[in-house]
């Protein structure tokens, strides 16, 4: 079986997921390079995919998050949106939203401070992929 792992950043550091024969199995860590050598105990891991969001705006919301609230009506919640271009980049939280509310007229579930620079110095890619793109990488 070709064993891939799928992660996401999340406010303690990065989580992810592989398939196995018994099942998927989870993996939890700080930083991505220590998430990666834990799956790979499980398994060598053919590729990894990063979940990131792609089409950054400068302005506005995404039209992908846009048409997916439409869809789901009550449920929009459960969406969250990217925030813009300038928020990611923004050097804490506070100043990422408030980033955010300027340009889309709303701030962003998204924890956006700082979040660039945290997988540039774990992975040598920047998650608004201005050095690299982390999708789906070859390991």
């Amino acid at each position: 079986m070709t064993r891939v792992l799928g992660v996401d950043g999340c406010r303690d550091g990065w989580v992810g997921v592989a398939p196995d024969p018994e099942g998927p199995r989870a993996y939890a860590a700080p930083d991505l390079r220590t998430l990666l050598a834990l799956a790979d105990r499980g398994g060598s891991l053919a590729r990894v995919g990063v979940d990131i969001a792609i089409g950054l705006v400068d302005e506005g919301w995404r039209d992908a998050d846009r048409l997916a609230a439409a869809v789901l009506g009550r449920r929009r919640s459960s969406i969250f949106t990217t925030p813009v271009r300038a928020a990611l980049e923004a050097p804490d939280h506070a100043t990422g939203v408030a980033v955010s509310r300027s340009a889309a007229g709303a701030g962003s579930r998204f924890r956006p401070g700082g979040c660039g620079r945290r997988s540039s110095r774990s992975t040598g890619s920047s998650v608004t992929g201005r050095t690299g793109s982390p999708r789906s990488t070859p390991r």
